[in-house]
């Protein structure tokens, strides 16, 4: 007798097909479980109509402004739940995951909801009274709310896990840890033409690439470069730092690369889709993500499965990610002084980044999404 499939809806908060964001991954992870899960796709937002084959429905919000938009989730939850959809995973949203927490106790469901951040925002990012008191009780308050109605927690990594037991008093019973996955045949080091690649950006001949791909913002690091910038430029002036993204800190990281003379040693391109940004990692010698906020950055992901070392802060779920050798290359939040001289150590080692290329190819295996939507699918049809 053959099993019936697991039913899921899975809520995201956004789609395009150009998505900036990591979330394409997610996209991916879901094609896998296709013929062992059979899914229910709920769109917060969607620039266009998803066309997504792995999906056997798919539902787009329609109502933009509250309480309508709180009002139609709920409504079309239940509406799913009657289909018999008795699993709901919520990616990100707090609303999302407590209406559907609420809908599941209500007629024998189960809440899972993803989350892996310490979500800090910084002092400058919230400049205003009405930004603090909306993150205080709107964010917070909700999350904690959530923290109790959801039957799981599911997050990146187990020291990830350790932040929200210990700091929202979650039990540990309730948390489940799924690693973010990768697709490593969209990940391949070999299927660029470098040269052309640098010359579009107008790197140098003979320069050595650091690359950064992430939202522009504080909780990203963006207020760090000019400084990284500078003082690896002073110690090593051929090189070059490619910046990925767009984000609050765009224009202002612009501007002070000009004020400050570094535009010779530093592009911005703006947001890349997800589809290409391999493409730059390609190119890169070394990639740095100076996050003072993160849980699982899949950017390092990318990092290892195109063969690009690293310099990172020791920050959110980091450590279980990285090889041992790796870690003599991550920093403390804020020591700029370091993470630069890590820069500057493995530009001039040779060596050391053949080695750390090997270590994460080998790494990155673990995430592959194949095994990780194993893992998944095992996760949802657990009773």
């Amino acid at each position: 007798m053959t099993e019936r499939p697991t039913r899921l809806c899975y809520v995201l908060p956004e789609f395009s097909h150009d998505i900036c964001s990591h979330l394409y991954h997610t996209w991916e992870l879901l094609e896998d479980l296709t013929h062992r899960v059979k899914i229910y796709l709920f769109v917060e937002r969607a620039a266009e109509t998803p066309n997504l084959k792995f999906a056997e429905h798919v539902y787009v919000q329609r109502f933009t402004r509250f309480p309508f938009r709180l009002l139609e989730r709920f409504l079309i939850f239940s509406l799913i739940r009657l289909r018999g959809y008795r699993n709901f995973y919520v990616h990100i949203s707090h609303f999302s995951s407590l209406l559907a927490a609420v809908v599941a106790r209500l007629s024998g469901g189960r809440a899972y909801y993803w989350n892996c951040g310490l979500r800090s925002v910084s002092a400058n990012e919230r400049r205003s009274f009405r930004s603090r008191m909306r993150q205080k009780f709107l964010n917070d308050c909700a999350f904690r709310l959530n923290l109790k109605m959801i039957n799981y927690l599911v997050t990146g990594t187990p020291l990830m896990a350790e932040h929200y037991s210990q700091n929202y008093g979650i039990s540990v019973n309730k948390i489940k840890v799924i690693p973010n996955s990768i697709n490593l045949a969209r990940f391949q080091p070999g299927n660029y033409d470098c040269v052309k690649i640098r010359e579009e950006l107008g790197v140098p001949e003979g320069n050595k690439v650091v690359l950064f791909v992430h939202w522009l913002s504080e909780r990203k690091g963006a207020h760090y470069l000019t400084e990284i910038i500078s003082k690896v430029s002073d110690k090593n002036p051929h090189t070059t730092l490619i910046i990925i993204g767009d984000g609050p800190y765009h224009a202002r990281l612009a501007q002070e690369i000009n004020n400050t003379g570094l535009a010779k040693y530093a592009r911005i391109t703006g947001g890349v889709p997800n589809t290409e940004v391999s493409r730059y990692y390609a190119i890169a010698d070394l990639f740095i993500m100076p996050s003072t906020d993160e849980g699982f950055p899949r950017v390092l992901l990318e990092a290892m499965a195109m063969g690009v070392p690293f310099v990172a802060n020791d920050i959110g779920g980091v450590r279980d990610i990285v090889t041992a050798r790796q870690l003599a290359f991550i920093s403390p939040v804020g020591d700029i002084a370091l993470f630069s001289d890590n820069i500057i150590r493995l530009l001039n080692d040779d060596k050391m980044r053949d080695e750390l290329k090997a270590e994460g190819f080998a790494k990155v295996k673990e995430f592959e999404k194949q095994a990780v939507a194993d893992l998944f699918a095992k996760m949802i049809a657990a009773k």
